[in-house]
């Protein structure tokens, strides 16, 4: 028999989706109005001259739109 844990995941999530980061309800109001909000960050490296060259870093990322939580992929996590 499945644990509780297990069951909540199952409810929640879909590992194997990747849209919405795999989220099917959102885990703290269970609303399904979720919606694909990319976090746009930078990462700067010294140019030919010694100036800092900012290049767009895109993460993707959920928001739950009824109540507002929100998670995105760490940047260990696109290393794996």
């Amino acid at each position: 028999m499945p644990d509780l844990i297990t069951l909540l995941k199952a409810r929640v999530k879909n590992d194997a989706d990747t849209d919405y980061l795999g989220y099917k309800v959102c885990p703290k109001c269970e609303s399904t109005d979720l919606n694909n909000n990319p976090f746009v960050d930078a990462d700067y490296e010294a140019g030919d001259g010694g100036e800092l060259v900012a290049s767009p870093i895109i993460i993707p990322m959920v928001t739950c739109e009824s109540c507002g939580w929100s998670k995105r992929i760490d940047e260990h996590d696109l290393l794996d």
